[in-house]
């Protein structure tokens, strides 16, 4: 989501002002009196104080909700989503303002929003979570415009409130009150890249609640001096003032044509914002590192594309954006190149269609007259993008379909990027049909390149799509098992043949370390064992309990839960775990409820696609866990990934809490891998060395080790993706 006002920067046309000669006369000598240089500033200050705010407030609020909700990268999807529905409102609410009441009035009215909205300070999320059988979004949703909804809106609608007071004023520049966006983008752009750098490894969240609120009040400070400089400046209501002529055309007929194309420029870029931070978020981490990155690139798409001499062309931009697209379509169906060229691919193909839309929505700008309209227009375009990505898709796509599509829209609005009326080119209209029809070839092959298939594809015999993730059920037909997968990475498999539908098999395979741990353990204490484990999947760690242990299962999504129970597809749970216990919600909430002792041995085993969830892996969390295991229980981490080396943190972690560890990075050999092994990296943890003693000598691969690099321990307030990232 963007501050949509940064589409008037500097570029924007002119709107020249009538009044009086007397009242101009006036208004100067008062200008000369108050000044021309603290007028400027004062605006500037006010303007990047609230865009300082709103973009701090976003990556804050959604941090904390993100436990809440099992770490899922839809969490700021969702949030993200809700923001520009905000924006939305705040632009509509200055525009009835602006029209329908008294210029004298507008600070009081204004002034008693932003007192409402401040009584919901500090903000505050409260300690509730969705239960079971709440719909994730819609309580999420509900939990934000409860918490943080008013002193977004209030704030959203400051800053086209202040363009217009300035415009009232007599200074010099305020036919043109457009510059002062500049300090309004600077303050969007530090506020974001400030969270992840500065306030995120420095404050906890509930300093920053604290501090963003005194620099609330600072704000509202600043509107005050704002509205008593505007009032002893101010020309004749422009309300009341007669139309005037701009230096850029406007259509009169058919105005919902325009409408029609703000509105599709607005979308795509806010649906492609949503789609590729989701993307890049399921496979490595949903963190506020990879959520800030393409929301800076989305404002900084309308910086220059609004800017007076902007920095890339349109020529340029159309020429990127055909090459990033086409990289980013080829590399969708393969298997993951390294990170850096995937996150780089994405996030080009990403900035340069930002680029070419935000541009056609600079050369396609109304005259002054309409630009209230044309903010509207925007903003809509906008919350529609994110409805359509965190609300709709969902509900309609199987699978996120709607990120490739809306790369093949952005290709269809190509055109709208040139100043030149031209009839379209034949290459205008089939481009958009190869890419869909290159589109269908690529994603029909994705079982010959070792990946995924949709629905007609042979081999996939189910596929849905939560809150939480896409899966897919597959039948694996040279390896004889059906697979179940979350996004990018198979999540558990099982053997087709009724007889072997006990056997573990992958990450769990006997001869991997989760085999060679419980068949150490079994020899060491052959008695019942109580077992928590983090993480369903297909239920495969069910088959290693014995009679009479006591094991449960945390799982935070109702569809693995159904999945797994489909005896359609697997039967571990069937076979081995029916009568095992099984929570569903967010484990941290849910272990935080049992007794405590409650365990001998906890498992974390929770992926989204390739992405651990964070809060997981948290001091916090592990004193959690502590606290639930018996006084020589163990924790059994399993930290296999693609794009994150999680060893070093988590070994620093348990070293900062007292706790000893064993470590295993399996890779099975050529006649293991037949047996459907797979690589697989996992950490024991224990409160002593005893604890762990049975698992030295007697089980080849588990070492008393280190790693060689210290990486700082993560907290539910602090975490350096950086420094555990794999490039």
């Amino acid at each position: 989501m963007a501050d949509n006002s940064l589409a008037t920067t500097s570029a924007a046309p002119s709107a020249p002002r009538s009044a009086v000669a007397g009242g101009v006369a006036s208004t100067a000598r008062m200008s000369s009196l108050v000044g021309l240089k603290p007028l400027i500033l004062w605006y500037a200050a006010t303007l990047f104080v609230s865009a300082f705010l709103l973009f701090w407030l976003q990556p804050l609020v959604a941090k904390m909700l993100l436990p809440r909700l099992g770490g899922a990268p839809a969490v700021w999807n969702t949030a993200l989503m809700f923001f520009q529905l905000i924006l939305l409102a705040g632009y509509l609410y200055a525009h009835i303002l602006n029209h329908y009441v008294a210029t004298k009035a507008q600070p009081w009215v204004h002034g008693a929003v932003l007192l409402i909205a401040f009584t919901f300070l500090p903000l505050d999320i409260g300690t509730s979570s969705p239960a079971p059988e709440d719909v994730p979004s819609i309580w999420l949703i509900q939990r934000l415009a409860l918490c943080v909804g008013l002193p977004f809106f209030a704030l959203s609608a400051s800053a086209p409130l202040l363009q217009t007071w300035f415009a009232r004023t007599a200074h010099r520049h305020a036919q043109d009150p457009y510059f002062l966006y500049g300090s309004s983008n600077l303050g969007s752009l530090l506020a974001l890249i400030g969270f992840p750098l500065v306030f995120e490894p420095w404050w906890t969240s509930a300093h920053q609640s604290r501090l963003w609120m005194l620099l609330f009040v600072a704000f509202v400070a600043l509107l005050v001096g704002c509205a008593l400089l505007s009032a002893r400046t101010a020309t004749p209501d422009p309300v009341t003032a007669a139309p005037q002529s701009s230096n850029l055309s406007s259509r009169e007929s058919a105005p919902w044509r325009e409408w029609l194309l703000w509105i599709s420029l607005a979308f795509v870029p806010s649906s492609l914002l949503l789609g590729v931070t989701s993307y890049i978020a399921a496979d490595v981490a949903s963190a506020p590192l990879l959520w800030i990155a393409p929301l800076a690139l989305y404002l900084l798409s309308f910086v220059i594309v609004f800017s007076r001499r902007p920095i890339i062309s349109v020529s340029w931009s159309l020429v990127g954006q055909a090459i990033a697209i086409g990289i980013v379509l080829l590399l969708l169906p393969l298997p993951a190149p390294s990170l850096a060229l995937v996150i780089g691919a994405h996030f080009a193909a990403f900035f340069l269609t930002a680029l070419v839309c935000h541009g056609a929505l600079a050369v396609h700008r109304p005259a002054a007259a309409r630009l209230t309209e044309f903010y509207i227009c925007m903003s809509l375009g906008g919350a529609m993008g994110g409805i359509a990505n965190a609300l709709i898709a969902p509900a309609v796509f199987s699978a996120a379909y709607e990120y490739p599509l809306a790369l093949v829209v952005a290709w269809v609005l190509r055109k709208a990027a040139t100043t030149t009326r031209q009839r379209p080119r034949l290459i205008d209209l089939t481009a958009p049909l190869c890419m869909l029809a290159v589109m269908a070839t690529m994603l029909s092959t994705w079982d010959l390149l070792g990946r995924i298939s949709p629905l007609h594809a042979p081999g996939l015999l189910h596929q849905e799509r939560s809150f939480f993730g896409v899966y897919r059920v597959k039948l694996d037909a040279d390896a004889s098992v059906v697979d179940l997968i979350n996004g990018t990475i198979i999540h558990g498999a099982e053997a087709i043949e009724p007889a072997r539908w006990r056997d573990e098999l992958t990450y769990y395979h006997p001869a991997g370390p989760v085999g060679r741990y419980f068949a150490a353990l079994r020899d060491a204490s052959p008695g019942r064992q109580r077992v928590g484990v983090i993480g369903l999947g297909t239920g495969a760690l069910a088959c290693y309990a014995q009679p009479g242990d006591d094991w449960s299962f945390y799982e935070i999504d109702p569809v693995v839960v159904r999945l797994a129970r489909d005896t359609r597809y697997f039967h571990y749970l069937e076979q081995c775990g029916a009568a095992d216990r099984i929570v569903l919600g967010d484990a941290r909430i849910s272990l935080a409820r049992e007794p405590q002792a409650r365990y001998d041995l906890l498992i974390l085993d929770a992926f989204s696609s390739d992405a651990i969830p964070m809060h997981l892996l948290t001091r916090e969390a592990l004193q959690l866990y502590l606290a639930k295991l018996s006084e020589h229980g163990t924790i059994l981490l399993h930290i296999s990934n693609t794009h994150l080396k999680l060893w070093p943190m988590l070994d620093s972690l348990a070293r900062e809490l007292g706790l000893v560890t064993r470590h295993q990075l399996f890779m099975p050999t050529p006649a293991q891998a037949a047996e459907t092994a797979k690589a697989s990296e996992w950490l024991a943890l224990a409160r002593d060395d005893a604890d762990l003693a049975f698992l030295d000598g007697t089980t080849p691969g588990w070492k008393n080790e280190h790693p060689t690099k210290n990486v700082v321990g993560w907290s539910d307030d602090f975490s350096n993706l950086l420094s555990v990232i794999h490039w």
